[in-house]
Parts: C-alpha cells; structure tokens; sequence
C-alpha cells in the first residue's frame, strides 16, 4: 500500500520584528521581487502576522493579500529550484500558499489534497517551499520557534569525509569481518566434534 509523504512544517517566527529589516532581508533573497510582494511576506513569514492583520497594515484587502503571499512564495521556491508548471500546478501553488497561512477553506483543501496526491511536481513545490521559506526566517537571525518542529530547516552540508579517515574507517571495519568469521569457524568446529564424540 502507498502511503503519502508526511508534509514538511513551516518554521514560526518568534520574537518581535523590525518590519522595515525584515522587508530588506526578504528582497537581498528574493532577487527582482517587488516591494509589496516583500512587505507581505515579511509581515506574514517573519514577522508572523495573521492575514487580516497584514491585509490591514498594507492596506489592502485579503484576497490581493492571498495573490500577493502565493506570487512570492513561488519566486522564494524558484530560489532554491525551479519547477516547470502550468494549469493546476499554478493553482495549486496558491492554494498551497494559503494552506501555510491557515486560510485554505474545506473546498480548497479537497481539490489540493487530490492535486497532491497526483502532481510529484506539486509535492515537490511544497517541500521545496517549506524549506526555503525555513531558511529564510532562520536566515533573519533569529532562533526558530520551538512550538513547530525545525527538523526541515536547511542544513549546509558537512565536509566530505577524507581519504585517510575513509581508510581507517574501512581497516577497523574489516578487522571486525576478520574477528567475526574466525568466531564463526571456531563456532563450526566445536558444532562438528559435539556431533562426531556424541557429547
């Protein structure tokens, strides 16, 4: 049987927030994003704010908001990797947008839990998305909430293991293999005379 992919938790902010260093962070990241597609992701990533709070601090009403958040959202994605995407997956990406926020009705809940199931492309939008909206707010320089999980943060790789570590490594294990089939040979060689004297 299947199973689907468990879905990757956004990181929430903590702490309070210079608005205006958070608008500045997000564009430094976002490369070409405009200024009200910044300031709404700020308000509602960084800063944590709930969409009619940031809907009324911009001025706007929630909807342009919703639109404003799900634009950004696929430019901060396309940061971390480019996905080819059309019809629904466009959709779909909006929709995934407002499920972060907390604003994705039953309806839009059903459609996007179908899409999902359907679109590895999507699944992989929404990972992708996750992380690096993660890497964005740990980037602010400030510690990760400990009220949602942080194990999907991005994590820069380690340093390859070197070739004389390597070698250690691979000695030790085959002195374990060695020890292991002598143990083995003893083991068949006192099961041999148990059998053969009848002991």
């Amino acid at each position: 049987m299947d199973y689907a992919p468990l879905r990757p938790v956004p990181l929430a902010p903590a702490g309070p927030v210079d608005l205006d260093r958070a608008v500045e962070h997000v564009s430094s990241r976002i490369p070409g994003l405009g200024e009200a597609h910044a300031k709404a992701l700020a308000l509602v990533v960084i800063a944590g704010s709930e969409r009619p709070a940031a809907a009324a601090g911009l001025g706007i009403p929630e909807a342009d908001l919703g639109r404003l958040l799900a634009s950004a959202r696929t430019a901060l994605r396309r940061t971390v990797r480019p996905l080819e995407g059309a019809g629904w997956c466009l959709r779909a990406e909006s929709l995934l947008s407002d499920r972060l926020d907390g604003a994705l009705g039953d309806s839009g809940a059903g459609r996007l839990g179908v899409h999902l199931q359907n679109c590895p492309r999507c699944a992989e939008h929404e990972r992708r998305l996750i992380q690096a909206q993660n890497s964005l707010v740990a980037a602010f320089g400030r510690e990760p909430s400990t009220a949602v999980p942080a194990e999907l943060t991005l994590v820069q790789p380690e340093e390859p293991a070197s070739a004389v570590e390597l070698g250690g490594i691979v000695a030790v294990a085959a002195g374990a293999l060695l020890l292991l089939a002598s143990l083995l040979v003893i083991a068949a060689i006192a099961f041999a005379l148990v059998a053969v004297l009848g002991v």
